[in-house]
């Protein structure tokens, strides 16, 4: 027997895509989870990675951790981000390529100012190695989110309206994948 779909406008209002029930699930639990740790925070940390490589295009999202100093969220980031560079640029190519840091690259999603939703800091960096098919970049970002839950429409609908050359339906699926993923972990 098929599985009837559930609507993802249950979570979000605007959202257009559906689950299968379990998966619905897993996304209602992960949203729980994630409200459950940041709970009393209102800063969080954020970490979002657009990866081109010859296979296709990928997005992902990551709440990373919640906050209740700005300096301590930023200095956050500034590691997580030297990390991340450091391990992209030790990454093994193929043929004669190698990693490095482009320096002309602009963020792909601008900082966002709202009424429930504000970007405080911002690191965006980008790596390639040259041959056109391979590059990945990252944006890692200090929000302020006076929202309750934490993790709910405001914050979902903050990551749509600020990634307009992107569709609509990419941010949903971020936050789907990721929130799913919350909810199916043990």
């Amino acid at each position: 027997m098929r599985d009837k779909l559930i609507p993802l406008a249950r979570i979000c209002p605007q959202w257009r895509g559906s689950r299968i029930p379990t998966a619905f699930a897993a996304l209602q639990l992960g949203i729980a989870r994630e409200n459950e740790r940041h709970f009393g925070h209102r800063l969080i940390t954020v970490k979002r990675a657009v990866v081109l490589e010859e296979d296709g295009l990928s997005f992902s999202l990551a709440i990373l951790d919640g906050f209740d100093q700005e300096d301590d969220a930023v200095n956050s980031i500034n590691i997580e981000s030297q990390i991340t560079l450091k391990e992209a640029l030790d990454e093994p190519c193929y043929g004669d390529y190698k990693w490095h840091q482009e320096e002309t690259c602009r963020p792909y999603y601008p900082r966002f100012h709202g009424p429930h939703i504000e970007s405080l800091n911002v690191i965006f960096f980008e790596v390639v190695t040259g041959s056109r098919f391979d590059e990945k970049s990252w944006q890692y970002e200090v929000l302020r989110v006076d929202a309750d839950p934490i993790v709910g429409s405001d914050l979902f609908l903050s990551f749509t309206v600020y990634s307009p050359h992107l569709q609509d339906h990419y941010a949903e699926e971020q936050w789907a994948h990721y929130l799913i993923g919350c909810g199916e972990a043990s």
